[in-house]
């Protein structure tokens, strides 16, 4: 994660702090979206098993009229019959017209909430050469041991920070690295 610079730590881990409280709030929001998804996909099963439940009744109506009886229709139908009972038993456990705003609310407040199982943060200790590459644990490699915090996102990789300090006089400005790609290239 690269955090614009700032003028002190402190406006720097606000700005951390804000990241971490958008990432929530989007979460939050995908869970609405997918139940959103998910009820609309349950509509249209329902009007599905409908019409084809509809449709089975009328083709055994019209069988029984010609053979007496419509040879394995009655278990389709109740075979649909018990598909839509399912279905409308799913779409009632969503939340209703007039409960979306609420059931909004309460996403975004339960995730807010437990937000240690979407976002956690906790200290790594890494071994690094001088090439700054991993050193593995009581290898006999001479290297420098970091401690930096560790960001577990739920769903995405993990991301380390560290926290650093540079003078301004000490940054390489664009322009001079503009200028020194030039004097390369030309």
């Amino acid at each position: 994660m690269v955090v614009l610079p700032c003028a002190c730590e402190h406006d720097a881990r606000i700005g951390i702090r804000r990241r971490a409280f958008k990432f929530l709030v989007t979460q939050a929001l995908e869970e609405i979206a997918s139940v959103d998804t998910q009820r609309a996909d349950l509509r249209e099963q329902h009007s599905m098993l409908k019409t084809r439940l509809a449709i089975l009744k009328g083709q055994r109506a019209g069988l029984e009229a010609m053979l007496d009886d419509g040879e394995g229709a009655p278990d389709k139908i109740e075979d649909v019959e018990r598909q839509l009972a399912e279905n409308e038993q799913s779409l009632a456990r969503f939340p209703g017209v007039g409960e979306t705003l609420d059931y909004a609310m309460g996403r975004v407040q339960s995730v807010l909430s437990h937000g240690s199982d979407y976002l956690q943060v906790r200290s790594v200790k890494l071994r690094l050469d001088q090439m700054n590459i991993l050193v593995p644990e009581g290898s006999a490699e001479p290297a420098t041991d970091i401690v930096l915090p560790e960001v577990l996102v739920k769903r995405t990789p993990v991301i380390h920070m560290v926290a650093c300090r540079f003078p301004r006089g000490e940054l390489i400005r664009r322009e001079s690295l503009l200028d020194e790609a030039q004097r390369m290239l030309g």
